[in-house]
């Protein structure tokens, strides 16, 4: 909140104190930001300082007003109203995420760095630089650029847990002694300067190299005096990709970004920017703004229609280098030369100046830019071929010359694919020569003096690749729907084409009623196998025989030729529920204890199933029916 006395400060925050209680909150302290806290002169104006509220956790120390506190992880001095930096270097180990040890301090760098770096480590440490906004960029970027060189050149294998080379080593060692020098800078949290009027401007910085690219964005506004003043309100830094680019890619990708940033700040910030300036320091790319995107290829036209999108082609100007105030972003500065009153906060010199005084350079588009896609002449030229021209009708007097006549023009075009194979003699195992009409024909086995056909005794070469061979192939096979060699056969009656078996296969494999012909009828569907079949046993322990027989049974002490013919009329089934005993009907004599069935007595004993074999009976017949 942003008060212009404190008086309607303390009122207002009593108000709020007031209405927590009634819902049963309690505001724990309000901080304000002001030169004298203890000042209580109700009627002293704040000028541009602010008034902010923090509710802070109940750590059961004293607060003081003027004290350094954190907002959103940012460090802001209440006291002065200003932003800044805290480093904590540490390499300790970690013991349940707290570092084991104390932090090092700028003294202790040199003595009590680890002797060995690698990228984990040196990662972890700059993690610990929190700057949302970019207001340290020019120094934060060192640290991106060092961490970009780990992965090019002799670095590049190195893994993450790798000790660094003696060079790197001092690089980093260097950085981290530097490091301790952003406490010293301090960066104002109010940007709105004493007797600002109006709205303000935007003005943004973009620059490339071939290390990085990034953007800053200044807010201007004018003062009561007629004068101007300048802020720093935001920064952004990126590296450039491993794989090297050019540097105009990279300073189109820092316009990019500018934009990116500038859409950023309109949208999240309360005042309203009645202009915004775009500075770059390459005119390639300031001309490449300029025109329609889609004449460049791919990579640029993205980036300029995007930037086209959100941005007028007339807000972007072009300064020298030396004023681009991005370019600090792209080299990297020491914390020394980030300090209140330097170029980086308050903006290049002629920001402060009237707009007509500004250093912008207006300059005639070139002709043709880098990224730019070159315009081809393309010449249409539709030639009408007359057919009465390429064969005159009135020469023939007979239909069929006509067609025969046409047919042979159709064959010169097809020969023309093997002109040049036929001059160098690659179809001299055919045989192969020109007639008088220029025809390429293969030398047949039949005499002129037989009584064949003009066709049937020079076969006219074809390639294989041609749409007439094909066309005539299909119409031979669509006439009998012959196999593969029936075809060929009859399409050497008059054509020798190449390759043939293997264009008469793909026709005969592409027609639809040949393979309604080679389809093959469904068969017959075998059931599965019982358990008893496919379940491994001892012989004889489960089995399919039937046994409804004829069987002969064996005794040890009769002849093997006599062995008695009987048929197995139950099967005993044990516990286990195997079978390893059966009844068996024999023919026998008639007593009183056998059965006598149609005129023939039978008996039944047991036999175990070791001592039965299955036999084909010749004569003898078992039948009950």
């Amino acid at each position: 909140m942003i008060f212009r006395m404190r008086q309607t400060a303390r009122e207002t925050t009593g108000q709020i104190d007031d209405l927590f209680k009634v819902g049963g909150f309690q505001i724990k302290h309000w901080i304000y930001s002001s030169e004298n806290v203890n000042d209580d002169s109700a009627n002293r104006s704040l000028g541009s300082k602010s008034v902010c509220e923090k509710q802070i956790q109940n750590t059961g120390t004293a607060f003081s007003e003027g004290d350094e506190q954190k907002v959103l992880g940012v460090r802001w001095d209440s006291n002065r109203d200003e932003f800044c930096f805290k480093t904590q270097l540490n390499f300790t180990p970690k013991i349940k995420k707290l570092r084991s040890g104390p932090n090092l301090t700028q003294e202790q760098v040199p003595a009590l760095i680890p002797p060995i770096l690698t990228k984990r480590m040196v990662l972890s440490q700059i993690n610990g630089i929190y700057d949302p906004l970019g207001l340290a960029a020019p120094f934060t970027v060192r640290a991106k650029i060092l961490m970009r060189q780990l992965w090019i050149g002799e670095s590049k294998d190195l893994t993450w847990d790798d000790p660094f080379p003696s060079s790197l080593r001092e690089e980093w060692l260097r950085f981290f002694i530097e490091l301790f020098n952003i406490e010293k800078v301090t960066f104002r949290r109010c940007v709105k300067p004493v007797g600002a009027v109006g709205n303000p401007a935007l003005v943004m910085f973009s620059d490339g190299s071939d290390q990085a690219y990034g953007t800053c964005a200044y807010v201007r506004w004018q003062l009561e005096n007629g004068t101007f003043g300048t802020n720093l309100l935001a920064a952004k830094s990126r590296v450039t990709p491993i794989r090297k680019t050019t540097i105009v890619r990279t300073e189109l990708n820092g316009a990019l970004l500018s934009k990116r940033l500038s859409v950023f700040i309109k949208k999240e910030s309360r005042p309203i920017f009645e202009k915004e300036y775009f500075f770059v320091d390459s005119e390639i790319v300031r001309a490449m703004i300029q025109k329609d995107s889609y004449g460049f290829n791919t990579y640029a036209a993205v980036r300029i229609g995007e930037i086209q999108e959100g941005t007028s082609p007339s807000d972007w100007h072009w300064i020298e280098g030396k004023l681009n105030i991005a370019d600090w972003i792209t080299r990297g500065k020491n914390p020394s030369e980030l300090d209140k009153n330097s170029l980086w906060q308050t903006g290049p010199d002629f920001l402060h100046l009237h707009e007509s005084e500004w250093p912008i350079k207006k300059f005639v588009l070139p002709d043709h830019l880098p990224e730019e896609t070159k315009a081809a002449m393309i010449i249409k030229v539709e030639l009408r071929i007359i057919l009465s021209h390429a064969i005159d009708i009135l020469r023939f007097s007979c239909y069929y010359r006509l067609l025969r006549n046409t047919e042979l023009l159709w064959i010169k075009e097809a020969q023309k694919s093997l002109q040049q194979r036929f001059e160098k003699g690659k179809f001299n195992r055919l045989c192969a020569r020109k007639r008088k009409d220029g025809i390429i024909i293969v030398g047949g086995r039949i005499p002129k003096s037989s009584e064949s056909s003009y066709d049937e005794q020079e076969l006219i070469l074809m390639p294989f690749d041609h749409r007439v061979s094909r066309l005539y192939a299909e119409r031979v096979h669509s006439r009998g729907h012959n196999g593969v060699s029936t075809t060929m056969s009859k399409i050497r009656t008059r054509f020798w084409i190449l390759k043939l078996r293997k264009m008469a296969r793909a026709i005969r494999e592409q027609c639809v009623i040949c393979r309604k012909k080679q389809k093959i009828l469904e068969s017959q569907v075998m059931g599965t196998l019982p358990k008893e079949r496919v379940t491994p046993a001892p012989p004889w322990n489960s089995t399919a025989v039937d046994f409804f027989g004829p069987f002969q049974t064996r005794d040890s002490n009769s002849i093997r030729g006599q062995w008695k013919v009987g048929r197995v009329s139950k099967a005993l089934v044990e516990d286990d529920g195997r079978v390893r005993r059966v009844e068996v009907q024999y023919k026998c004599l008639p007593t009183k204890e056998t059965k006598v069935y149609k005129g023939q007595a039978y008996t039944t004993i047991e036999r175990p199933v070791q001592r039965l074999v299955v036999i084909v009976a010749a004569n003898e017949s078992f039948e009950r029916d």
